[in-house]
């Protein structure tokens, strides 16, 4: 009677296991590790508005930029350093630093950023990190996400984790940025 049930329902309680196990492995991206200190090594814009491409393309500033990502189980932190100085005389323009976390559940995040206050719902699609970004607004003191995302991040990497290609996408939703855009940010691990 025991090996009956043995014989009848372990396979079930296997393949049970099996495809929960799948099912697990693909919610964390397949084991995509962007874990590491990166380097900027080239930054393409493309937008519909010839304007920002003009300014991006005259652009005075020569920027170097890094980001460190911590990655552990569900949690993703990016930490984000960079200046900018002037072609001609070298001497600095703007310098930044700001870390930003995103959880790789769905759950949701809340992240001060330069931009301000930013809703984000981060997921895995296939080896692709996808982070959708969302503004706030206050009215009569209440606050209301918007219901379309401003902008889409994803990261992903290539040449056997050597390379992290990041690509934000503008849905030209935002107010400073009325058309849509596309940047993509390619860093490097250090040498």
């Amino acid at each position: 009677m025991i090996s009956n049930f043995i014989k009848n329902v372990l396979p079930l309680i296997l393949l049970i296991a099996a495809c929960t196990c799948a099912s697990f492995a693909q919610e964390l991206g397949d084991n995509t590790n962007f874990s590491g200190k990166w380097i900027l090594t080239k930054t393409d814009t493309k937008s519909d508005d010839p304007f920002i491409d003009a300014i991006i393309r005259l652009s005075p500033e020569i920027c170097n930029s890094e980001l460190t990502v911590e990655q552990e189980a569900l949690t993703i932190k990016i930490s984000r350093m960079g200046s900018c100085s002037d072609k001609k005389t070298s001497k600095p323009t703007r310098i930044w630093q700001y870390s930003v976390v995103y959880y790789t559940d769905e759950r949701g995040e809340r992240n001060n950023s330069p931009e301000g206050i930013v809703v984000s719902i981060t997921k895995w699609k296939n080896e692709s990190l996808l982070i959708k970004q969302y503004k706030i607004k206050t009215k009569s003191g209440q606050e209301k996400i918007e219901k379309e995302p401003f902008q889409t991040l994803e990261l992903k990497l290539r040449d056997g984790g050597k390379t992290l290609i990041e690509t934000f996408k503008n849905s030209g939703s935002d107010s400073f940025q009325a058309k849509k855009s596309e940047t993509k940010r390619v860093y490097s691990l250090p040498k």
